[in-house]
């Protein structure tokens, strides 16, 4: 094998192809990279798989000799100081050599190894989306996967053909989706792709958000194809929660600044980090002050609110990092609703809509002691 090609796109091929290797895999297979240089079209295809994700990606080149190897992606690392503008990659026997007119680098190749084929994938697209709006939904409405391992589900998106949701045990995220604003999309669609597929897509994407990405399924895996790469996960199995029986009646709502929201919540995360001690809301009348009382500290703030329609006098206790993720995703004022302070309270603004399930405040003495606190500072 021998081909010729750009030093950048040849390392970027290998970063992202290697997006979805272990750093230290279990079998060593796991973290090759194949390497296939065809004549026809002057293609070279990079391609990794660790099991449950696979990676095809190209670049355009100048195949002298077709032919494939395989190495670690550890290894090929050490091939990036070769980096004038065109760089020549060949194989020798056992070891691939990467040379320009000043330097050169080589590594061991390995015996191939049978890669998985997925088939089966439906001609016709789940769904066509660009992808700069897929990674924005994702990142927003994955700061609700979950982190635990109460459900494999929970560590998933679900992918229906009116919205993308998450949730864990505390939190559930949801962006609705219209054919006329988002995507192409096929009106049975209800998947649960893996968490981790953010990141591949992601790195896959790199700067060019403006492709379109087209969605294929088998039934167990899901393909997301653009014009440069390919990328196939494992679905998650099971049937997702059906999110709309978590919505109900409504007695209270205000309106509030999001950003404002996020910086109180992003200070008393920082101030209670490992204490476990609720952001605690305090309702009286119709404004809105918030509360963290530890043992060697207390702070409050008043945050000014709009539109409200409230109890005479609440509480009602966050974890801060969760109102922290949540009021990040937007700009501007948000609608925040509950029923009391033992339901989910709803964040909302646009197409986004969170759930957060409040922290226990049946505990004797709480309302008093924050009354009291409250007093002090006024």
């Amino acid at each position: 094998m021998k081909f010729y090609a750009n030093s950048q796109e040849f390392k970027n091929a290998i970063e992202k192809a290697a997006v979805i290797c272990p750093k230290k895999p279990a079998i060593p297979q796991l973290g090759y990279v194949e390497i296939n240089a065809d004549s026809f079209g002057n293609t070279i295809t990079f391609n990794t798989c660790n099991g449950d994700e696979m990676i095809t990606l190209c670049i355009n080149g100048t195949v002298v000799e077709p032919g494939n190897t395989q190495v670690d992606y550890n290894d090929a690392k050490k091939l990036y100081r070769v980096n004038g503008d065109e760089i020549c990659v060949e194989t020798a026997g056992n070891t691939l050599k990467v040379h320009d007119n000043k330097r050169q680098s080589a590594i061991p190749t390995h015996e191939q190894i049978d890669r998985p084929s997925i088939s089966g994938f439906k001609s016709d697209v789940e769904f066509i989306i660009e992808a700069g709006n897929l990674l924005e939904i994702m990142k927003n409405v994955g700061k609700c996967l979950s982190t635990e391992s109460f459900s494999s589900l929970a560590k998933g998106y679900n992918f229906t053909s009116d919205k993308i949701q998450a949730l864990d045990s505390h939190r559930v995220g949801i962006r609705y989706m219209t054919e006329e604003k988002d995507w192409e999309v096929d009106p049975q669609l209800n998947i649960v792709v893996p968490g981790q597929s953010y990141k591949a897509l992601k790195t896959l994407v790199g700067k060019d958000t403006a492709v379109e990405i087209a969605a294929f399924s088998n039934g167990r895996w899901i393909k997301f194809d653009s014009d440069s790469w390919t990328y196939e996960v494992r679905l998650l199995e099971g049937n997702y929660w059906d999110t709309s029986k978590m919505t109900g009646r409504m007695d209270y709502s205000f309106n509030v600044d999001s950003g404002e929201l996020h910086k109180i919540a992003k200070e008393y995360a920082q101030i209670s980090k490992g204490s476990l001690k609720p952001m605690v809301m305090h309702f009286e009348g119709d404004s809105l002050s918030t509360v963290l009382l530890l043992p060697d500290f207390q702070t409050s703030d008043f945050v000014e609110i709009t539109d409200a329609f409230l109890p005479e006098e609440m509480n009602i206790g966050f974890n801060p990092e969760y109102v922290r993720d949540i009021t990040e995703v937007f700009d501007g004022t948000v609608n925040v609703s509950f029923l009391n302070k033992n339901n989910q309270v709803y964040i909302s603004q646009g197409e986004y809509l969170f759930f957060i399930l409040p922290v226990n405040m049946n505990v004797a003495g709480t309302d008093e002691k924050i009354r009291d606190f409250l007093k002090t500072q006024r």
